[in-house]
């Protein structure tokens, strides 16, 4: 019975997603949408860590980076659709994840992040200077698909539910290890998202660095106030204004 509400939410946010493109089928509303999905795949992805381990690391970009670049380093070099290089991605982040976390593990609290900001500091200055990865500029998939495999469509709503797919996956091995910040990433996507886009839309192309602004000032009042976040102030103000109702 301790897991009904937990359940019912997991129901309630899936038909949401599902039926938000059939809704709201702008293209900018698919675009929020996208964005969305993927800022909760990473942030899920960083809660393992940060969320489940406690260990704060503000180095995840790596892993982000490798997954992008592999399958399409593959298509560059071999033609191959970037779908191949994706297992490859997989491989290499885990192989990489292990060689960095073998001597940053044994660190802890803003020593750990420091090291983890310093590795990603160092591959982005190595890739940003390696012609084989495009450098600076980066790589391009495929400008016309050949097939479905190359992923490339000319709108967003297929990428919109393969991210979909991703996040539901995520989500269930993070809900193996403990359900007790699960939702957390997806609050946190759920206000930068439209927070970004606001910020963009109200003053231009100069809003993008406001958000992050915005969003580090929440972050740093959340942490100084509320370092449990969000899911731990609502379940100190619910079980009060449950009561209350219930005297009233």
């Amino acid at each position: 019975m301790k897991n009904i509400p937990t359940n019912w939410g997991v129901v309630v946010l899936g038909a949401c997603l599902l039926v938000y493109p059939m809704i709201f089928s702008g293209a900018f509303y698919l675009d929020i949408g996208v964005t969305f999905l993927l800022a909760a795949i990473s942030a899920s992805a960083w809660n393992i860590v940060g969320g489940y381990a406690g260990q704060v690391s503000v180095g995840h970009s790596i892993f982000y980076g490798f997954g992008a670049y592999c399958p399409l380093l593959f298509y560059q070099l071999f033609g191959w659709p970037p779908m191949a290089g994706i297992p490859i991605g997989i491989a290499l982040s885990i192989a990489v994840a292990i060689l960095i976390g073998l001597p940053t593990f044994r660190l802890s609290g803003h020593y750990f992040s420091m090291a983890t900001i310093a590795v990603a500091e160092l591959i982005r200055i190595f890739t940003g200077t390696w012609d084989l990865v495009g450098a600076a500029i980066g790589l391009q998939g495929p400008a016309v698909a050949r097939g479905w495999w190359d992923l490339t469509f000319r709108g967003e709503l297929p990428y919109y539910y393969i991210f979909l797919v991703v996040l539901a996956l995520l989500l269930f091995i993070a809900a193996l290890g403990g359900a007790g910040t699960l939702f957390g990433p997806l609050v946190g996507a759920l206000i930068l998202i439209p927070l970004q886009t606001a910020t963009n839309t109200w003053f231009g192309g100069g809003g993008s660095g406001l958000t992050f602004i915005l969003y580090g000032g929440i972050i740093v009042l959340i942490a100084r106030f509320e370092p449990g976040g969000l899911f731990d102030l609502w379940d100190r103000i619910a079980p009060k204004r449950w009561r209350r109702g219930h005297a009233a």
